[in-house]
């Protein structure tokens, strides 16, 4: 089963290392899912949330990937997290063209999450993963 979640904070770890965490929550639970990330992608991200459009020439692995679909008349259906591997967490993009669905079955999270912003569709990940890499919600919203 499938569990779609949200993009609920991101935080600098340390200016030292250049990584940051993104918090993704369960869209209608108390679930929340750290993934590390460099800065620059969580910078990124952030961007996108505010404003989910590419910039006109690409900046990223994510925006070169954005452009080819448009390019290409793709629409990016969702991004589904299926793996974690050294901590580094992988996803499938998949997207629609003529009303036939095509994946890519393992890309870095980070830059799916990216192209997930930018085309404003939903993320998921499978219930299992979820439950061994979660952490709990506490206190107040």
């Amino acid at each position: 089963m499938l569990v779609e979640l949200v993009i609920h904070a991101s935080a600098a770890l340390s200016s030292n290392d250049h990584q940051s965490m993104l918090l993704l929550k369960e869209k209608d639970g108390s679930r929340m899912l750290p993934i590390l990330m460099s800065m620059r992608r969580a910078a990124t991200l952030c961007l996108r949330a505010q404003l989910p459009i590419p910039a006109p020439l690409p900046l990223s692995v994510a925006d070169v990937s954005w452009h080819m679909l448009r390019k290409f008349d793709i629409k990016l259906t969702r991004v589904e997290l299926t793996a974690i591997k050294d901590g580094t967490f992988f996803c499938r993009v998949l997207g629609e063209r003529d009303g036939v669905e095509r994946s890519l079955d393992f890309c870095l999270a980070q830059d799916g999450l990216v192209m997930a912003v930018t085309a404003c569709c939903p993320i998921y990940i499978d219930e299992e993963l979820l439950a061994a890499q979660y952490m709990k919600q506490t206190g107040h919203d």
